[in-house]
């Protein structure tokens, strides 16, 4: 049988993560019977999902299978090793696309194992916006938080909540204002954030509104 590579596919657009699926299915022809759309019974993509999937491969059928697992980004640490198993032993008999909106949630494991299919649009963003370097600049300048109310930050879903601290990564990148410590305690920060929001373990207004109390504490220190 031939080896299949897991394919674990980023976009932080679900609805273009659903047209790839349907498009995949066209073109691979799998058959209808040999399909599996697996999405998190809750909020977290847990154990109980991937026993389904191992008692689904234990069943031996002449046809390939297709597990389509979906909001991967929310599964737990545990889940993700689970899984590894299966990945490894079964890319012979089972195709997996591994669906996520947040590729840094994924644990290095499954991302060693995988084929990355990035959906994101061809402009790749190498560095901020303008509008998030204009914000920082405010930022940086206000003497007290009025920042919190800027019309960027209102009412920010866990989405944009994602790419706005994604692009305040790129930002700090570039920043020659910050110590070198700052600078890696600011990502630190960030990096973390962004895991928990895109888990849906935090509110993402919130989140984004400490990470900005954080960095705008640390651009006073620098003006002292």
């Amino acid at each position: 049988m031939v080896a299949r590579y897991p394919l674990l596919v980023f976009s932080r657009d679900k609805q273009r993560l659903v047209r790839y699926v349907k498009n995949y299915i066209e073109t691979e022809k799998f058959a209808a019977g040999c399909i599996f759309e697996i999405v998190p019974a809750k909020k977290e993509f847990s154990l109980e999902e991937v026993k389904f999937i191992r008692h689904e491969l234990i069943i031996v059928g002449k046809d390939p299978r297709l597990f389509v697992l979906h909001d991967f980004e929310t599964a737990s640490h545990e889940a993700q090793n689970a899984l590894l198993k299966s990945l490894e032993e079964k890319s012979g008999v089972a195709q997996f696309l591994l669906l996520t909106t947040a590729k840094e949630a994924v644990l290095p494991t499954i991302r060693s194992r995988a084929k990355m299919i990035d959906l994101t649009d061809n402009k790749i963003k190498k560095a901020a916006s303008v509008r998030v370097k204009e914000f920082y600049k405010r930022l940086a300048e206000a003497k007290t938080p009025t920042f919190l109310n800027d019309p960027l930050l209102a009412n920010l879903t866990s989405v944009e909540a994602a790419e706005f601290i994604t692009e305040t990564l790129l930002y700090l990148r570039e920043n020659q204002d910050f110590s070198s410590r700052q600078k890696a305690d600011g990502l630190k920060r960030a990096l973390r954030l962004l895991e928990v929001i895109v888990r849906n373990n935090v509110n993402p207004q919130l989140a984004v509104d400490g990470l900005l109390i954080y960095l705008w504490k640390h651009y006073k220190m620098i003006k002292k």
